[in-house]
């Protein structure tokens, strides 16, 4: 994960939010992007409400003839 990830809770609502890097074997990112969760407490149990996340790398384009 990124070196600022946010959250808190109020109630039983929590939220998560930061970025995340993915690296190789030699240290170079590869990939990176955000994401954020709501959670909702039910029961004792902490339930996801929602999620996403994001890549900040464009997709790559389809192989071609595809």
């Amino acid at each position: 994960l990124g070196a600022n990830p946010s959250g808190g809770a109020t109630g039983n609502m929590g939220w998560s939010s930061g970025t995340w890097e993915v690296k190789d074997k030699q240290g170079k990112v590869i990939d990176s992007g955000w994401y954020f969760s709501v959670s909702k407490k039910v029961n004792g149990k902490w339930l996801y409400v929602r999620d996403a996340w994001n890549s900040n790398h464009p997709t790559p384009p389809p192989p071609p003839g595809k």
